[in-house]
Order: structure tokens, then sequence, then C-alpha cells
């Protein structure tokens, strides 16, 4: 799966992890990313810091496109960010980048009419996380139902149900992920340029899972 970091308050950076992954390892994912040690990581989550480094992305909750913001330990201890700014700068953040626009408003259309508007985007995105956290909740309440009745026909039903939205969301993630021109309109760009002195032709592709020339 994949989580949106919002590092800065400025960049947004799509990052593939699992849910067994730990927060500590996640950080030492992140630190080759912005050039910083563990330690000088801060992550927050729904606009609370993650205190516990051994826990995993799922012990938090953590899911897939969920946004975790990332910021550098601060050198005063009491600066805490305000969360209704780092709604505006996720908006701003998005703006100024049109891929990550596009990326976040194919996972969340409803955001596209509200991006010039702070107070709406805010508001909006605060709707979008309590549905997610309210599908959290009945998940956690299915798998706890599952746990305790394990050989009930409804619960055999709902194991089913689970392994077909996985085997959907994965196939879904594979097909976004290296064949993107199903999902919409693709501009095939090659520039003339030279390699070691020798003239090719490149093709220019942000999104692409490697380089190639003709």
């Amino acid at each position: 799966m994949k989580v949106s970091i919002l590092i800065d308050d400025e960049d947004l950076q799509s990052v593939k992890v699992t849910q067994e992954e730990k927060i500590i390892d996640l950080k030492k994912k992140l630190s080759k990313i912005v050039n910083l040690s563990v330690d000088e990581i801060i992550l927050i989550y729904n606009g609370n810091t993650i205190q516990e480094d051994n826990k995993t992305l799922n012990d938090l909750s953590i899911s897939n496109d969920d946004i975790i913001q990332l910021i550098r330990s601060p050198k005063n201890p009491q600066v805490i960010p305000q969360q209704n700014n780092n709604y505006e700068a996720l908006r701003l953040s998005l703006k100024s980048n049109k891929y990550k626009l596009n990326e976040i408003i194919r996972k969340f259309p409803q955001l596209e009419s509200v991006i010039d508007n702070p107070k709406a985007f805010e508001d909006e995105l605060k709707k979008i996380e309590r549905e997610i956290q309210e599908r959290k909740r009945k998940e956690l309440e299915e798998i706890q139902y599952i746990n305790e009745n394990p050989f009930d026909i409804e619960a055999q039903r709902k194991i089913e149900n689970a392994i077909k939205k996985e085997n959907i969301n994965r196939n879904y993630e594979y097909a976004l992920e290296h064949h993107p021109e199903f999902f919409g309109d693709i501009t095939m760009l090659y520039i003339n340029c030279k390699m070691n002195n020798h003239p090719l032709k490149a093709f220019v592709d942000t999104g692409a899972q490697k380089t190639i020339s003709k």
C-alpha cells in the first residue's frame, strides 16, 4: 500500500509501506528522502504526534492513501504545530504541485471543487478524515466479530468479502502503478538530447518505472 507524506508543510511524497511496517522503519526510509537522522524526524497523524516507534502502521490504524505529516524536530520543544495550519499547508502544497494535486483528486475527487477555498478545503478534509475513521471502526468491529465467532455463517461471509475486497484493491493498485494509461489520457513526450556525445531520443514520463531511450 501507499501513504502520502507531507514534508515540512511543503512537499507531498507518496511512499510504499506495509501495514506491518514499524514506525521506526518508516522513519529510516524517510530519513533517506529528507536527508535527516531518524531522531530529527517527527511524524504526525490525524493531528497527533506519533510517539511510539515500535508500533506498526496497523497498530495505529494507518491504511492505504492516508496522509502523514513529517516535520523536523524543533529546536524549541514547546513549539507544537497547529492542525488548522496543517490543512492550509497541505492545500498550498497541492496547489503548487500539479502532479500531486491530480493524484489526490483521483483518490478524493470531492477536493477538486474546494482546492481554492481554504475553509471549504479544511471542512472537506475533516469530513474525509471522519469517514476514514468510521470505516476503520467498522472494520475493527468486523474483525472482532470474526475472532469471537470463527465458525458463524455471517463471519464466514465477512471473511469471504474481505478477501475479495483485498484482491480487488491489490489488482487496482497494480494496474494504477503499471498501466496508468487505463485511468486517463497519457501524453507521450520524446525529446532530442545527447548522452556521451551520442544523439538520441529520450522518452519523458514523470511516472515511469524506469528510464528508456531509443
